[in-house]
């Protein structure tokens, strides 16, 4: 599993984070819900680095302090792994956050790749990529998605089944796909793929 790093980028992520907690305690009776949903992106995005008490700290602050998670100067780790087990384990503090780690990595990485040895189980040449989303805050993600779209023979698009047809973000890589398609891009086909369809009634859909 390899791992690279935002490194100068998260300086200028913070920078924006910061911001938007800014604007939504000046905003506090006027603020959208896509205002919210970034303002508790930041939240936690800070705090999983700094801690509770970064919430109340300025940009020079945090900059400058120490007690952030070490990150190497190549701005890659690797780590290997005998079972998936194990990999589950390991991996969690760095694409999510996960409580039972004493770091917090996640929002400081960039893209994780994890191969496979060879298996018959496995088709050669496949590749699954996972992308960020078009909701996150980071330039530097949200610019990688965009690229990896231009490259995918397919895209999926998986979206909760009471927010398929609302969610701003599945509009945006929809269109983005659909963009990809007609300027000669890889992309052959875009497929929705809803979950939690327990939760919706039946009669409300038919109604």
């Amino acid at each position: 599993m390899i791992k690279e790093f935002l490194l100068q980028d998260w300086e200028s992520e913070l920078r924006f984070l910061l911001d938007s907690l800014e604007n939504e305690n000046g905003q506090q009776n006027n603020t959208a819900a896509g205002d919210d949903e970034m303002a508790q992106m930041a939240r936690e995005k800070i705090t999983a680095i700094y801690g509770e008490e970064g919430l109340e700290k300025d940009y020079s602050a945090l900059v400058g302090a120490r007690e952030v998670p070490v990150i190497p100067g190549t701005g890659t780790k690797t780590l290997t792994f005998d079972t998936a087990k194990e990999l589950s384990k390991g991996i969690g503090c760095y694409i999510r956050s996960d409580k039972k780690s004493e770091q917090q990595f996640w929002p400081l990485v960039k893209r994780v790749t994890i191969s496979l040895p060879k298996s018959p189980a496995l088709l050669e040449g496949i590749v699954l990529v996972d992308l960020p989303g078009a909701g996150d805050v980071s330039k530097c993600r949200s610019d990688m998605w965009k690229e990896c779209l231009s490259q995918c023979s397919s895209v999926w698009i998986v979206s909760e089944m009471n927010r398929a047809l609302s969610e701003k973000e599945a509009d945006e890589i929809f269109d983005t796909s659909l963009r990809t398609i007609a300027g000669g891009g890889e992309c052959h086909n875009v497929t929705f793929i809803c979950t939690k369809t327990d939760i919706i009634n039946p009669r409300e859909i038919k109604a």
